[in-house]
């Protein structure tokens, strides 16, 4: 089994790529995405928040919350290799005032909900998924930072190894820190960047500023259309399976 991490910021076409990847043999592929692993646990965490008077006074949205992360550690113990402790997951006042970019997005959710309660009984779906970006972004961050920097990779690596054999290629996405790039290597991957001229991007989030800082194996430059990005992801799938990829593709050498 071949295994490739995709990278990069926001609208690079990470997705795409991996997706690509899979379709050229769909039955023998598999691909993974650590968000898919935050939208469960989003969903949850939105059970928890029935009752919530989302107006309230922060002090006491602090309060609601931190009663909710202690029925919310049930489905995050089961996804990572020590005993949690409340501390590993509730609000900090302090560091709300001295690290305020791991709270920002939690109570950027919450004047959502306000506008619309119906976001916490709502299934998160690829259709609706930017209404609840705040709230991805927030889980898909704090824990990292509170519990383990690896957390949502060792979970889908415990996926992985719950397949057969007859998956020959894995693409996961998507790696956003060097610690993350480090551990897919250590597990015999391969870490791919996929990079995109987007001036218009935002990397102010705390969950992609290291993006940049990934060593690649391999650089996928997206500077065509998806046809190219198709032809170029078919040599790629090649490659990988013959362990002979180079350090760069580029879509413009598809054309």
């Amino acid at each position: 089994m071949k295994i490739i991490a995709i990278g990069g910021q926001i609208g690079s076409g990470k997705t795409t790529l991996a997706e690509m990847l899979c379709d050229i043999n769909a039955s023998q592929t598999l691909h993974l995405e650590t968000s898919a692993v935050v939208v469960e646990l989003a969903e949850h965490f939105n059970a928890l928040l029935t009752g919530f008077d989302f107006q309230a006074p922060r002090a006491q949205l602090v309060s609601n919350t931190n009663d909710a992360l202690i029925a919310f550690m049930a489905y995050l113990q089961p996804m990572t290799f020590q005993e949690l402790d409340l501390r590993d997951v509730q609000l900090d006042q302090a560091e709300m005032i001295a690290e305020p970019e791991w709270y920002a997005k939690l109570f950027a959710y919450y004047d959502r909900v306000a506008e619309n309660p119906a976001l916490i009984n709502t299934p998160i779906s690829s259709r609706n998924k930017d209404d609840y970006r705040p709230l991805l972004q927030w889980i898909g961050g704090f824990f990292l930072h509170r519990i383990d920097p690896l957390l949502w990779y060792k979970e889908l690596m415990r996926r992985i190894h719950e397949f057969g054999d007859d998956i020959t290629l894995v693409a996961l996405t998507a790696v956003r820190t060097p610690a993350e790039a480090d551990y897919i290597k250590s597990q015999g991957g391969v870490v791919c960047i996929i990079e995109r001229d987007l001036p218009d991007a935002d990397r102010s989030d705390v969950t992609e500023r290291h993006v940049s800082e990934i060593v690649p194996d391999i650089r996928v430059i997206n500077n065509r259309g998806l046809p190219e990005l198709q032809a170029l992801a078919q040599n790629l799938y090649g490659d990988i399976l013959a362990a002979n990829t180079i350090s760069e593709y580029r879509g413009s050498d598809y054309r």
